[in-house]
């Protein structure tokens, strides 16, 4: 659930874009001020030698909602798309049968 600071509406392009002001915001207030807004998720385990770059087109809305999606947990789009991608991949394909 997106925050909409002092003066924003919440889910507006705008809420939250300034660094400077997103800092004034937490400067006074604390992510345990809104215990509902959180959830626990898995983090994926990254190789930190990562060899190969694989560039996927994507038109401009689909990179800025991945951005704003990003931006919700700190980082860019690109980890975004990367993260959904080697979940998916975790999944077992069709007609396999799990890792046990």
């Amino acid at each position: 659930m997106e925050r909409a600071l002092p003066g924003r509406t919440s889910g507006s392009d705008t809420a939250i874009e300034e660094y400077d002001e997103e800092a004034r915001f937490w400067e006074t207030h604390s992510p345990l001020d809104y215990p509902d807004d959180w959830a626990k998720v898995d983090q994926t385990q990254v190789d930190s030698t990562l060899g190969h770059i694989l560039a996927v087109r994507l038109d401009a809305k689909a990179i800025e909602k991945l951005a704003r999606m990003g931006r919700k947990v700190g980082v860019g789009p690109s980890s975004v798309a990367r993260a959904w991608i080697l979940e998916r991949l975790a999944e077992p394909e069709q007609g396999e049968r799990p890792d046990r």
